[in-house]
């Protein structure tokens, strides 16, 4: 029942692959660039090393998800002699599809690496809170295979509706990772046990189904049907921020979204979304995305444009 609530709501942005060829001898380091990442094993087997010294076993068929803001080394089974540090933003977007090959010689371990964003509601991450990787072994099940073989193949020769059959497959993926990591009835993800509790979903959905409404603390509470004290503890605890936070990430969001598939003004899309003030929602828009609105604006439209040239 978590997983069908979840899977009800969820929304996948995928970023184009790169596929990554680790030589035998070779290690491959990724290093953070802040996105949250997934890597399956196409051909071959290794494993994952943190830098604390934990590693984990990757078989082929196997699948990692990444988070961000750390560095990882993967490496094929034996000693690694030499290393290759992963450009930062060697699977963003704007770079399309890659090979990236580290070392020379043999080839050891084949995987597709991609940045992905996965949200519930269009407003919460999925991997939110996320401190260590999540692996997942599949033993070569070939219902993943094809789903990760396709997305490739996609990426590799695009053609018209190539980016809604990348989501699609994508979500396929995710949902074999998700089944997996619930198959012992308790879901590992940081907030999953969140979506058991209705009390939370109430005020959470209230919130992803109209941020522009005038919330608080204490009505948002009132919707969980729970006291201010409680729902602010066990909120912060489920995900990682207040309430009020998450609140304010998914209104800037929907800003975002706004900004780049209309043409409201900038005082327009602050009211649709709950932020009146211009100068506060250009300030607060600034902080989580790196720029101001006007200039996001554009760059989408830039992006759009080269993307139909």
């Amino acid at each position: 029942m978590l997983l069908d609530r979840l899977l009800a709501s969820l929304r996948v942005e995928v970023a184009p692959f790169a596929v990554c060829d680790v030589r035998r001898g070779w290690r491959l380091v990724v290093p953070p660039d802040g996105h949250v990442s997934l890597h399956f094993v196409v051909q071959g087997e290794g494993r994952l090393r943190e830098p604390d010294g934990r590693e984990y076993p990757l078989p082929r068929g196997a699948v990692f998800v990444a988070p961000p803001g750390r560095a990882l080394r993967v490496e094929p089974m034996g000693e690694a002699a030499d290393e290759l540090v992963a450009a930062a933003d060697c699977s963003l977007p704007e770079h399309g599809w890659r090979r990236l090959v580290a070392g020379s010689g043999e080839s050891a371990l084949l995987m597709a690496c991609g940045a992905i964003r996965v949200t519930y509601g269009g407003g919460v991450g999925l991997f939110d809170g996320l401190r260590e990787p999540l692996v997942v072994e599949f033993e070569d099940d070939a219902r993943v295979r094809v789903v990760f073989e396709g997305l490739l193949a996609e990426q590799a020769d695009p053609a018209p509706g190539s980016q809604t059959m990348m989501r699609a497959l994508m979500t396929q993926g995710l949902v074999a990772v998700l089944r997996r990591l619930c198959d012992s009835g308790t879901c590992s993800l940081p907030w999953m046990q969140a979506l058991g509790d209705d009390r939370l979903v109430r005020a959470l959905d209230a919130m992803l189904d109209a941020p522009e409404r005038p919330h608080t603390l204490e009505s948002v509470a009132r919707i969980a049907g729970m006291s201010r004290s409680a729902f602010s503890e066990r909120f912060s605890t489920t995900f990682g921020r207040t309430a009020m936070d998450l609140l304010r990430e998914v209104r800037l969001d929907r800003g975002a979204e706004l900004l780049r598939t209309t043409d409201l003004g900038v005082q327009e899309v602050a009211d649709r979304v709950g932020l009146s003030s211009r100068s506060y929602f250009s300030k607060a828009f600034r902080t989580r995305f790196g720029t101001d609105p006007a200039s996001y604006r554009a760059a989408a439209r830039e992006d759009r444009t080269a993307a139909a040239s």
